[in-house]
Parts: C-alpha cells; structure tokens; sequence
C-alpha cells in the first residue's frame, strides 16, 4: 500500500492560493491589497517550491 502524498498536496494546495492572491481579484477590494504583493508572491513561492522534495516525508 503506498503512503498518501501529503508533500505533494501541501504543495498544491499552497500554489493554488499563492496563484488565486496573483490573480487579484477576490483581493482587489480589500484596503492592503496592492497587485506587487501577488507578483512579488509567485515568484517566491514558485523559487521556493523548486527547493523541495517532494518525496522526502
């Protein structure tokens, strides 16, 4: 039986986000919301993921 991917969820589930905060709209209204912010974000986080392992559990 193999173990469930729980790295690989986390992962995507956190680039989901990173990408919805990226697009702006949902966030647009809200007074912090600047659209650098979401730039800035993706490109961190997409550097970032590249450093893990996925497979290191």
């Amino acid at each position: 039986m193999k173990r469930p991917a729980i790295t690989q969820t986390a992962i995507s589930t956190g680039a989901f986000i990173v990408w919805v905060f990226a697009l702006g709209e949902p966030f647009s209204s809200l007074s912090f919301y600047r659209p650098l912010y979401g730039s800035l974000l993706l490109i961190f986080c997409t550097a970032f993921v590249a450093l893990l392992d996925p497979f290191a559990e």
